[in-house]
């Protein structure tokens, strides 16, 4: 059994470099890279904005700054009701900064 192993392992013909019986497909591959960064440049703001207002408590500061707008529902300085707000979106804007 060794003896017919050995001479069909002598017998097969190694593939070199240089043999042109093994055809090469020659593809494209793609980029070997990781990206850590959990936004980019444009979706910096609308993704952070989009996950702070998708928090009850900032949704309805923004709804309730929003109607100070109108003459009708103003209670207030506008300043009132936008500084709390803006204050709260900037030191969450900055957290997910650094």
């Amino acid at each position: 059994v060794k003896r017919k192993l050995g001479e069909l392992l002598n017998s097969a013909k190694t593939p070199s470099a240089g043999d042109d019986a093994i055809p090469r497909v020659k593809r494209k591959l793609g980029q070997n890279t990781l990206s850590h960064r959990k936004y980019s440049v444009l979706s910096f703001l609308p993704v952070v904005l989009w996950e702070q207002f998708r928090m009850f408590y900032n949704l309805f500061f923004l709804l309730i700054a929003l109607t100070q707008f109108v003459p009708a529902l103003q209670i207030g300085l506008i300043s009132t009701y936008l500084g709390p707000l803006a204050f709260v979106l900037s030191v969450s804007i900055t957290k997910e900064a650094v």
